[in-house]
């Protein structure tokens, strides 16, 4: 067990059989790869908690409920859209069952790049983000809500939670 266990912290994946010998897989999805172990809860939303990934550089998101599955995949998919059309953003990993050796059980996530930065409140960014949601806004993106992270290190800030985020195509705006 203790090897699975530290095959998981290094970010290894594991056969659902595997995974099923750690604990309960009823959250899990069996399309998705077993991989990674929570570390630390780093953070709590409306929809979902973060945390940290044990011996990587990434954090996880994971629903609170399982019926905010569907948010957490949107907020997923709209990272993954701004992060390749260059919006400031954590980089996404991709969609995995996550061990959370407390409760002893896989749950569904997200992985993406850990920002070493503090939340921000309205203030000091209210310039960037109204410079940045219209170069969003611009590319097709609709932001309902819209946090973000200071690296202060890379005097930087970055937009975190897209759960409320929306996207269209040109195509789709022709409709």
């Amino acid at each position: 067990m203790k090897n699975l266990l530290d095959n998981l912290t290094e970010g290894k994946e594991l056969t659902f059989e595997e995974a099923k010998s750690l604990g309960d897989i009823s959250l899990a999805q069996e399309s998705l790869p077993f991989k990674y172990t929570l570390g630390e809860k780093i953070g709590k939303g409306g929809l979902g908690e973060i945390y940290e990934i044990n011996g990587e550089a990434f954090v996880a998101k994971v629903p609170l409920y399982h019926t905010d599955k569907y948010l957490i995949e949107n907020g997923f998919t709209i990272n993954k859209i701004a992060y390749e059309k260059g919006i400031s953003c954590p980089e996404p990993v991709g969609f995995f069952n996550l061990y959370n050796p407390e409760e002893k059980k896989f749950q569904f996530g997200f992985v993406r790049e850990k920002i070493n930065g503090e939340k921000t409140g309205l203030g000091e960014e209210t310039l960037w983000i109204e410079k940045e949601c219209k170069k969003a806004e611009e590319m097709g993106f609709e932001i309902f809500e819209s946090e973000t992270l200071y690296d202060k290190e890379k005097n930087k800030f970055y937009f975190f939670d897209f759960d409320f985020w929306n996207y269209r195509t040109k195509k789709e705006d022709k409709k």
